[in-house]
Parts: C-alpha cells; structure tokens; sequence
C-alpha cells in the first residue's frame, strides 16, 4: 500500500485560538523551524508522504521522512475532529 497523498480535513477548530492547541505539526519539511498548522473548520491540509523512486524493473514509491507528523493536543477547552482520507497509488 503506497500512500500518495494524505488529505485532512478540519472539522472544528478553537473559536480562532491557536493558544488553545490541536495544531498539526511538521517538524523536517527542510524549510527551517517546524511548521505548525492550526485547525481552522472547513480547510484541508493535504500533504504527500510518499515519492517515487528509481529502481529496476520499475520505479517504486518510497516513504518521504520529510512529512513525518504529529498533533498537539488540545488545551482541553476543546475536543478535536477532523476527517483523513489516504490516496494510495498501485493498489
């Protein structure tokens, strides 16, 4: 199973409070500092996890280290949800 995409879909969010946690966190992106993502309801977040490689006789995907992620938790003033849908290639 080769994942392409990932897509995250916000659900709710914290009234606009990104003091009040939950946010999606990329850490290795190359950019820099981490890159934190504050849920907003309604808005995606798509991402790619996986590259194709080179390699005999085909290509191959291959995990891209760089999308490794986590989420915050919440302050507990709120309970977050959100929708995750995979895209996978090869299947």
């Amino acid at each position: 199973f080769n994942r392409s995409a990932t897509a995250l879909l916000y659900l709710n969010d914290a009234g606009g409070d990104a003091s009040a946690g939950g946010s999606t966190s990329f850490l290795s992106l190359g950019v820099g500092d981490e890159i934190r993502i504050t849920p907003s309801a309604g808005s995606l977040l798509l991402f790619f996890p996986s590259r194709r490689g080179t390699g005999a006789p085909s290509p191959s995907w291959r995990a891209d280290d760089r999308t490794l992620h986590c989420a915050y938790p919440t302050d507990g003033s709120w309970e977050k949800w959100v929708a995750q849908q995979w895209i996978a290639v090869g299947v």
